[in-house]
């Protein structure tokens, strides 16, 4: 087991790989580049350090957040469950104004016991900055190891495995179970498997396929041969969704990495084009039989009748029937998921703290109980 940086990436050559039966997929190559470059020339907001994980055929990204740096919650504890829990406490519980005090009453506690430096003390495990973190193929073996050699690496640090599904990743959440680590619920996903056609007999998937035919002039396109005009208008429909309507807590893309993620195929994109401008878009990855879409963005100028995000999440359920790929539709806006065929799923973090003092592990043991007794339920009840 070998853990590349900045200073020894360079060893990390094709002979090496084929010694190892490492297959250099695209997504190791973007982590390369990553490591290469300073990680906030393609995220503003995230100050880490990044390293790969090379286990014999298994190559895993590590994350290791400067924890005094206000850092995106994609690798933040602290930003994810205090910041952002503050956050979508004002969005999901605006009309429930008793759920809404109670919850902000028992985070504001939580963060009295809670500093950022202790509470961001980690180190993640197949964390690729963004949402939603898909698995490649993973046994008890390699988990075994990957945890012995990081608690060894670094004594101090809580590992986290993020986005582990009970749905999608069974066996992983299984086996890290097994391994000692703790689930605490991160959020409500919602999922649609197009083997099960539920999302035909839903109205509203039938009235965004009538909405669609109408809008004749509207056209889906595949193109890495953007302009930089037309990149940039990509960066600002994604920012004015995610950072300006949402929070600015989520990854702040920056131009560097709309065009290489674009140019060099790091997602694959479709395009919403209205004669030659384009006005959505959308960017997934997809791994194991599962695609996620970490960039979403359309022109908020044109009005909402037009119904950009409806047409959005169409050609996102088109693309995965036609890739035979099970849709990870993320979190949020989960009537207008469900009500679309999607399915709830809780996902967490699985945590492994038992080798910590009592201090580091306080945050934790008092993050579960909050997770399992109070957001788990209200998550449930609201369907939030």
């Amino acid at each position: 087991m070998k853990l590349f940086d900045k200073h020894n990436i360079h060893e990390l050559t094709t002979a090496y790989m084929e010694k190892h039966t490492l297959i250099f997929d695209k997504s190791i190559q973007i982590w390369i580049e990553l490591i290469q470059h300073s990680i906030q020339r393609y995220i503003q907001n995230i100050d880490c350090d990044i390293r790969l994980l090379v286990d014999k055929d298994l190559a895993l990204p590590i994350v290791i957040p400067n924890a005094q740096y206000d850092n995106s919650y994609v690798c933040s504890p602290y930003a994810q469950y205090i910041k952002y829990g503050y956050r979508e406490i004002d969005i999901e519980l605006k009309d429930k104004p008793l759920y809404r005090k109670t919850s902000k009453n028992i985070l504001a506690l939580f963060e009295k016991i809670t500093n950022r430096d202790t509470f961001d003390n980690v180190i993640f495990v197949n964390n690729w900055l963004v949402s939603t973190n898909l698995y490649p193929s993973i046994n008890v073996d390699q988990i075994h190891r990957v945890k012995a050699f990081l608690i060894e690496k670094f004594p101090n640090k809580a590992i986290i495995f993020r986005s582990i599904s009970e749905v999608l990743n069974p066996a992983v959440c299984q086996i890290l179970e097994s391994e000692g680590f703790q689930k605490i619920v991160s959020r409500q996903v919602y999922i649609v498997d197009p083997k099960k056609e539920i999302y035909k007999k839903k109205k509203a998937f039938k009235e965004d396929l009538r909405l669609s035919r109408k809008r004749k002039e509207y056209t889906w396109i595949k193109s890495t041969d953007l302009t930089r005009e037309e990149i940039e208008r990509v960066k600002k429909f994604y920012d004015d969704l995610y950072i300006q309507k949402y929070s600015i807590i989520n990854p702040q893309f920056t131009y560097s990495f709309f065009e290489k993620s674009i140019q060099k195929k790091w997602l694959s994109y479709l395009f919403l084009k209205k004669g030659n401008q384009i006005e959505a878009c959308f960017g997934y990855i997809n791994k194991n039989g599962i695609m996620t879409s970490p960039i979403i963005g359309y022109n908020f100028e044109l009005p909402q009748k037009v119904g950009l995000y409806r047409l959005i999440s169409l050609e996102i359920v088109r693309e995965g029937v036609r890739k035979n790929l099970i849709i990870h539709s993320s979190s949020g806006a989960s009537h207008f998921k469900k009500v679309r065929g999607a399915e709830s799923s809780f996902e967490y973090n699985l945590v492994f703290y038992d080798h910590l003092s009592f201090k580091h592990k306080i945050p934790w043991r008092t993050l579960m109980g909050l997770t399992k007794y109070v957001a788990e339920p209200i998550l449930k009840q609201f369907e939030l």
